[in-house]
């Protein structure tokens, strides 16, 4: 999972009858005595897949033996970050949020893989303001090479679980910056939008950055950047395989025109 707000998370996946751990942090801590391994890395093509976003993992379902134990609040079970003020994660509110993004990189061996290998392939908006945290799986995704491919942030293996296509993602391309930009106090430019497959964000890194954007004005996953809420289905559409903008009336085709937002 990608976020622009540092959140150190203990992130859950989960369909409806399987839930699966994953903390962030080391694969040391993937262990749990009632799931195999090798079952926690299927993403379920055109399905959603709730992950649970916590401080710590005392604020999951995953609490059990860890020093602390379960430190849930009963009111409010949605609260990744209980007894903690909303700092710890990096916000002030619902209005204040960067977002999230699930990337991959259709190759099975992490040493061959590349920053600018992964595409951004679901995005929610909301991230990391709840616990529970839902993101669509595109119904298009391919099958995964060997059966594994290789997820970011922490390069891990995962596969599409059903998937069946055998059409290749384009190469992602670098996201630009052309919603309305409160920040900036600047308006849409559609014209600099990046459409199609994007990379996710490298920014503040030792190397291979690909935003420079400053400290106040950070990159986010969302419609400043032409990320939309939910599966990022235009990675499919043939018309933005060469990141061109298309010729549809930009006036009216919401797929190009960044809609209002606050970041």
């Amino acid at each position: 999972m990608v976020s622009n707000t540092f959140f150190t998370a203990a992130v859950v996946l989960a369909t409806a009858s399987q839930a699966f751990a994953h903390i962030c942090r080391t694969f040391a801590n993937l262990i749990h005595p009632s799931h195999d391994f090798k079952e926690w890395w299927f993403l379920p093509v055109g399905q959603t897949v709730t992950t649970e976003l916590a401080c710590t993992r005392g604020a999951t379902s995953y609490s059990e033996g860890i020093p602390g134990g379960d430190i849930r609040d009963p009111n409010d079970l949605n609260n990744p970050c209980p007894r903690s003020h909303l700092y710890a994660f990096h916000t002030n509110g619902l209005n204040d949020l960067g977002g999230c993004a699930l990337a991959v990189a259709y190759k099975s061996n992490a040493s061959d893989v590349k920053p600018e290998d992964f595409t951004v392939f679901s995005v929610n908006q909301t991230c990391v303001y709840y616990r529970f945290t839902d993101f669509q799986i595109p119904a298009q995704m391919p099958k995964c090479p060997n059966g594994m491919c290789i997820y970011y942030m922490t390069p891990f293996q995962c596969n599409m679980q059903g998937a069946t296509s055998t059409t290749p993602l384009p190469p992602a391309q670098v996201p630009r910056r052309c919603g309305i930009d409160i920040l900036l106090d600047r308006p849409a430019d559609p014209s600099n939008c990046t459409y199609g497959a994007k990379q996710p964000f490298y920014w503040f890194q030792a190397e291979r950055n690909n935003m420079n954007e400053g400290t106040y004005t950070p990159p986010h996953y969302k419609d400043l950047y032409n990320f939309r809420d939910g599966a990022q289905n235009d990675i499919f559409d043939p018309a933005y395989y060469n990141n061109t903008l298309p010729h549809y009336n930009i006036s009216t085709d919401t797929r190009i025109i960044p809609a209002p937002s606050p970041f």
